[in-house]
């Protein structure tokens, strides 16, 4: 038998306390929260009017840039400001035509203004914008098909997205169209994708993710004159996602507050913070906000469809953010910040305490006891094969046990939940596979007196064949396996930020 009744006993108690230390040492790792976000300010000078309303901005070669806007009286600012790296005084740099509430995005050390509204009403001209030392630089790109103002835009790839909007100042009906433009090929025009499901938007929060263009929030038009905001969140998705043949609108889960003209900013693989925005209708414009309190700070994760709090809450509408050189994220202009602030989203990594310790020193003691107990083995075909007298049961989890790894458990499951049960297919595999190998390889290798399948390549083939299979298998297990942990998807705070 593989083991006596009296050795079963000597390692069965080792064996238990095994299983059971990892369940109280999760529990006891996770009873302390941690923090998700931390807001604070930096010695980033203000910029002047800190109150400009419906600004564009982003971080441009290191420099903090701010474009246009308008007072509250709703006159447009024809001027930008412009921060260098460890600037202490904001440049003000004027502009032949200012411009509030234009779409925008940054790509590729360049900002996007996609329409908006000049001195005359909402205009359909796109600009691109870039730094020449202290100067900027402005190119046309193709307009857009109608005058716009208050949509939102994003990058995906090489294509800017530009959605929602109203097409003139007096227009009380927010539109649902959605458009592309491929930026390295722009000569080809402006592209009409499939509108927003469930209406028109104005001031939506638009972010672009691996294949996926986010559409949060925004103001809807109700009664002809008021805008009131929408806890609606609506993804695009311009590639099928792995498992699927599906392409277009899905909705996701609703904003936990309606909010209109707040910033989202994506962060890693599948994390988008929403800061500030307006939570209160407003009427006759959609590009008022109210008096209204602090908006909450709020964090989504796309894989698990959930929103969480992310932090203090915040009254800004409109800000601007970008990456300064020690990639710390930087948020500022807009109404009601007038200091910029640095937001970090620490990552949840828990230290070993002492229970994961003791887990530790008793698996490594329980394998070293199990070596020293099988100490008088004489041959390879006894410690490898237990003298081949292994029973059944014994077997069968070896045999389950060689096929399963991190992946099974953890990493098919998570992308079975975030996309569907294709995944499953594999593992559903596994089953015929065994009675396969137990009916049919098995035997085989069994008859063969082998010690692994390595020794039947040489009796087979020869030796050279042999050396060069347990090379890559070496290999494998020591470089492979080591890396299969990492594939499993992130969790909430594992994204890079």
């Amino acid at each position: 038998m593989f083991f006596s009744s009296s050795n079963r006993l000597s390692l069965t108690l080792p064996l238990i306390i095994a299983l059971f230390l990892p369940a109280v040492a999760l529990a006891d790792s996770t009873s302390q929260p941690a923090q998700v976000s931390i807001i604070k300010s930096t010695n980033i000078p203000s910029p002047p009017s800190a109150d400009r309303m419906g600004s564009s901005g982003g971080m441009l070669s290191d420099h903090l840039l701010l474009l246009g806007g308008s007072h509250d009286g709703g006159v447009i600012i024809n001027e930008s400001l412009i921060l260098p790296p460890n600037g202490t005084e904001w440049k003000h740099l004027p502009l032949q035509e200012g411009r509030a509430w234009a779409a925008s995005a940054v790509h590729q050390n360049t900002l996007i203004l996609a329409g908006g509204l000049l001195a005359n009403g909402p205009t359909s001209k796109v600009t691109r914008v870039s730094l020449d030392g202290q100067k900027l630089v402005f190119t046309e790109l193709p307009p857009l098909p109608k005058p716009l103002a208050g949509a939102g835009a994003a990058i995906a790839g090489e294509k800017l997205y530009v959605v929602g909007g109203i097409t003139s100042a007096n227009d009380q009906q927010a539109s649902s169209e959605m458009l592309s433009l491929d930026l390295a090929h722009p000569d080809q025009g402006w592209k009409q994708l499939a509108p927003l499901p469930a209406g028109g938007k104005v001031l939506p929060m638009v972010t672009g993710q691996y294949d996926m263009i986010e559409v949060i929030g925004g103001r809807e038009t109700t009664n002809g004159t008021n805008f009131i905001p929408s806890k609606e969140v609506w993804i695009y998705r311009y590639k099928p996602s792995e498992g699927t043949t599906s392409t277009g609108w899905s909705r996701s889960a609703d904003l936990p507050t309606a909010l209109a003209g707040a910033t989202a900013i994506p962060s890693g693989q599948a994390h988008i913070l929403v800061v500030g925005g307006d939570s209160f209708p407003v009427k006759g414009t959609p590009f008022a906000f109210s008096e209204a309190p602090n908006s909450p700070t709020l964090l989504f994760h796309i894989v698990t469809d959930a929103w969480i709090p992310a932090g203090q809450p915040l009254s800004l509408h409109g800000s601007a953010y970008g990456r300064d050189t020690a990639g710390n994220l930087i948020i500022f202009g807009g109404q009601g910040l007038h200091d910029p602030l640095q937001v970090s989203i620490p990552r949840t990594a828990r230290n070993l305490n002492w229970v994961d310790y003791l887990m530790i020193v008793i698996y490594f003691s329980f394998i070293g006891y199990i070596g020293y107990y099988f100490r008088k083995q004489k041959s390879a075909e006894e410690f490898s094969l237990g003298n081949r007298e292994t029973v059944w049961w014994a077997a069968g989890i070896s045999m389950f046990a060689t096929a399963a790894s991190a992946i099974s458990f953890m990493a098919v499951p998570a992308l079975a939940f975030a996309s569907n049960l294709v995944w499953l297919f594999p593992l559903v595999v596994f089953v015929p596979v065994y009675f396969f190998n137990t009916r049919i390889t098995y035997p085989i290798l069994r008859r063969l007196e082998i010690t692994s399948t390595f020794e039947y390549l040489e009796r087979r083939f020869n030796t050279e064949l042999r050396l060069i299979a347990s090379f890559i298998q070496i290999l494998f297990q020591t470089f492979g396996r080591d890396l299969e942990p990492y594939q499993v998807p992130c969790p909430q705070h594992c994204d890079k930020q």
